[in-house]
C-alpha cells in the first residue's frame, strides 16, 4: 500500500518536473529572443554612428 502511494507521488513530481522544465524553456528562449534583439539593435546603432 505505501508503494502505491509513494508510487503516485512520484508520478505527479514527474509531470510537475515537466511542466517547470518546459517553462523555463520558454524563458530561455524568449530571453535567446530578447538577447539577439539587443545585439541587432546595437549592430544598427554603431552603423548608423559610423555614417
Amino acid at each position: 500500500m505505501m508503494q502505491l502511494i509513494n508510487g503516485m507521488q512520484e508520478i505527479k513530481l514527474n509531470g510537475c518536473e515537466q511542466q517547470k522544465r518546459w517553462e523555463w524553456e520558454r524563458i530561455q528562449a524568449s530571453l535567446f529572443r530578447y538577447s539577439i534583439k539587443s545585439l541587432s539593435l546595437g549592430s544598427t546603432s554603431r552603423q548608423g554612428h559610423f555614417l
